[in-house]
């Protein structure tokens, strides 16, 4: 018995569900590295305050509070406003926003006035942008899965590169994950 081997190769096994459709994907990697920057901020804004400002437990407790507030006070304008809106702006927007907001934090840490007010406010807009971020991500498509792993990674890097470069990191996470948005042609996102 012999065996002939064929110089064309086999067909690579079809794609199948939603991993076929090139938007879905652009949108769920633009996803992932945002939430991925999502969680890694939530790890590195505490820990700039402790380790940079070394803020006092009320301080934390407030930091903390600002953060879950946002999903508390906007969480139903959110949803009413991403009913009615277009939801791909609404995730652009939330995503530079994002980005711009957490760049701030190094910055400031680097010309030496990073203060604790200054990351109250990143907390509360960071929060509030991402409630309206994952209304309208989730109003689109109801897919996650990245959150313990992004944590993490947040407490590695903090510990590995400082801070700083951890929330540096992040922003730059999030603004890829516009890049992503950008690229996809979910023009027909409502």
């Amino acid at each position: 018995m012999s065996y002939a081997l064929s110089a064309v190769p086999e067909p690579a096994a079809r794609l199948r569900g939603l991993w076929a459709h090139r938007d879905f994907v652009k949108l769920w990697s633009g996803q992932t590295i945002s939430e991925l920057g999502s969680r890694i901020t939530r790890e590195g804004i505490p820990l700039t305050a402790v380790l940079v400002l070394h803020a006092g437990t009320v301080q934390m407790g407030f930091l903390s509070a600002l953060g879950g507030a946002a999903v508390l006070v906007f969480g139903l304008v959110a949803g009413v406003w991403v009913d009615r809106l277009r939801r791909r702006p609404i995730l652009i927007v939330a995503d530079l926003g994002r980005a711009a907001i957490l760049v701030t934090v190094p910055a400031a840490a680097v010309a030496g006035v990073l203060s604790m007010g200054q990351l109250y406010a990143v907390a509360a807009l960071a929060g509030i942008l991402t409630v309206f971020f994952d209304v309208a991500y989730q109003a689109y498509l109801l897919a996650r899965g990245i959150w313990p792993v992004g944590s993490l990674i947040g407490g590695i890097l903090a510990a590995a590169l400082g801070v700083r470069a951890t929330l540096v990191l992040a922003a730059t996470g999030v603004a890829l994950s516009t890049l992503w948005l950008l690229a996809s042609p979910l023009r027909r996102l409502r």
